[in-house]
């Protein structure tokens, strides 16, 4: 569910609003998916509204990151196959990384630890982003154009 109602919101705030809000819903649902990840770590037990909420929080947190990248790959760069090329094979070494990773953790104080580095990582990569990708908005006259 929070894939589907993510991809529309996201989808929505990337084409009405823009890049720079886009990037800040994303910044505000990661905060929220985060916290609920942590939440759900630290407590150690299932109940069904918990994983209800982290997995809607984390569905468009995904869809949010997902829409926002590749706006980014496709929109940002004179080439359209470079960008989507190294987005893939990053989205995928990470992935398998953290499967291999997670697969070793057995106590929760681990998973609570890796889930702090891999957001730590999160909020660097965010931040190296904005302050150092200048973006190219759609409408402006400077911007160059694509075939």
């Amino acid at each position: 569910m929070g894939e589907v109602v993510g991809g529309y919101v996201n989808g929505e705030i990337e084409d009405k609003l823009g890049v720079k809000s886009s990037f800040y819903a994303n910044i505000v649902q990661f905060v929220v998916a985060f916290a609920m990840l942590m939440y759900v770590t630290i407590v150690n037990d299932f109940s069904l509204w918990q994983a209800f909420v982290m997995n809607t929080a984390w569905g468009m947190t995904d869809s949010g990151v997902n829409i926002f990248a590749e706006c980014i790959a496709g929109f940002q760069f004179p080439s359209v196959t470079i960008p989507f090329s190294i987005f893939f094979f990053g989205q995928s070494m990470f992935v398998t990384l953290g499967t291999v990773t997670a697969a070793i953790l057995t106590k929760p104080w681990h998973f609570a630890t890796f889930y702090l580095i891999c957001g730590l990582f999160c909020v660097f990569a965010w931040a190296l982003f904005w302050f150092t990708f200048d973006m190219i908005e759609e409408n402006d006259p400077e911007g160059e154009i694509r075939s």
